[in-house]
């Protein structure tokens, strides 16, 4: 028996199959029958690509049953099975795709793009070098294999595929803005020209504007920066990434007016994030507010909800405010209840501070400020030594025990 293999081709958005016979003397379909499944599976498609997954499915498994083993329809069918959540037929689907049509690198870049969404890394990344290697003049192959890349840690290698994506096709904003991805922190100028191209061509979403504000702030072009900042939050108002990095700016920049009613509702919405509540309570007690900052670090001043026990780190900050951690915490209660004039519970809290963090400059400096007015200025000048021992050139040092008597 001789089995010849049914051949699938894009042509200006409709699909276009040669259909043959699966042995030597069966009958060949009708041309009603091909003309249909044509028109089912376009249709399919472009459902598929317009999200309305299950529907595409419902076309899908009736083509499917009409015309069995179509290596393009078990394909599409994996695809909408993925998008379904219906896993296991979708990998079975794609895998009997491939093994009739091997060379199709959308269905291996598709099967990589659900492979690498449930985790299954090895697998994902060699779907993605075959869609590569037998898509080699499709952009979205090389930008996609970029982005599972990028994701696992291959920074370099991902710039090398979104290199590519982007001489393929310079007119699509997605293959400049990750380009502009690729460079950021290694080269920050290369990367600013492809941020500043893809919003030439009109991108879209708010991650953008976000990415685009985070690399204008490390420029340290700030009015730019708190415009995109804005724009991605105008786009998507309720995310918490997006709030996070316009308080984190406004916080970095001494704005602490503008940052205070954005840490405020982040602590509302997720009053068990202690990173929030470090944040917002740094806030305020910049503003000189020293028992509401108190109030906010209650939980973590009284050890609750920890177990009986408070941990030494708590959630890494983003948008340049650094790591954030219970010490953090400490010593900010330390300063506020020195701004209330309790020195004893300063003194208490810069000791729980120290104990987490022994090396840190900005807690060195103040427990040196608060035993200083205590009265104890020889051991408040150790502990500005210290901060020299650290960091020669650290000024609030070299100021303070300068006023000391130095």
């Amino acid at each position: 028996m001789r089995t010849s293999i049914i051949k699938t081709s894009l042509i200006g958005g409709v699909f276009v199959c040669v259909l043959s016979c699966a042995a030597r003397h069966s009958r060949l379909p009708s041309p009603e029958l091909v003309e249909q499944v044509n028109y089912q599976r376009a249709r399919a498609a472009q459902l598929l690509n317009q999200g309305d997954f299950q529907t595409a499915l419902n076309i899908l498994e009736d083509v499917n049953s009409r015309m069995p083993n179509d290596a393009w329809t078990l394909g599409l069918l994996g695809w909408a099975q993925w998008k379904t959540g219906s896993f296991k037929e979708a990998v079975g689907n794609f895998e009997e795709s491939l093994r009739r049509d091997y060379l199709n690198h959308l269905t291996h870049l598709r099967f990589a793009q659900m492979l690498i969404e449930q985790g299954k890394i090895g697998r994902a990344l060699t779907e993605f070098e075959l869609a590569v290697k037998y898509g080699s003049s499709d952009p979205l192959a090389h930008y996609n294999y970029g982005l599972a890349l990028y994701k696992t840690g291959r920074k370099e290698e991902a710039l090398i595929e979104w290199q590519q994506a982007y001489d393929l096709d310079r007119s699509d904003p997605k293959y400049a803005e990750a380009m502009g991805m690729g460079l950021t922190g290694t080269d920050d100028r290369r990367a600013l020209y492809y941020f500043e191209k893809a919003n030439s061509l009109g991108v879209e979403g708010p991650s953008f504007h976000h990415n685009f504000a985070l690399l204008l702030q490390r420029l340290g072009d700030h009015d730019r920066a708190e415009r995109e900042f804005q724009r991605a939050l105008e786009k998507d108002p309720d995310n918490a990434s997006y709030r996070f990095g316009l308080a984190a700016f406004y916080t970095n920049a001494g704005s602490y007016e503008k940052a205070l009613p954005i840490w405020k509702g982040l602590v509302e919405q997720s009053p068990g994030d202690l990173s929030y509540r470090i944040h917002f309570a740094r806030t305020l007690l910049e503003l000189g507010r020293f028992q509401e900052a108190i109030s906010v670090l209650e939980p973590i001043e009284a050890g609750q909800g920890m177990d009986g026990e408070t941990p030494k780190t708590i959630a890494i900050g983003e948008a340049g405010t650094g790591p954030v951690s219970v010490d953090d915490a400490f010593g900010i209660l330390a300063m506020s209840y020195r701004g209330l004039g309790d020195l004893e519970k300063a003194n208490l809290f810069i000791e729980k501070a120290l104990d987490i963090n022994s090396e840190s400059v900005e807690h060195l400096n103040n427990y040196g400020v608060i035993l200083a007015e205590r009265g104890m200025i020889d051991r408040a000048r150790i502990q500005w030594q210290k901060v020299l021992e650290i960091e020669p050139d650290n000024e609030t040092a070299r100021q303070n025990l300068s006023a000391s008597g130095r």
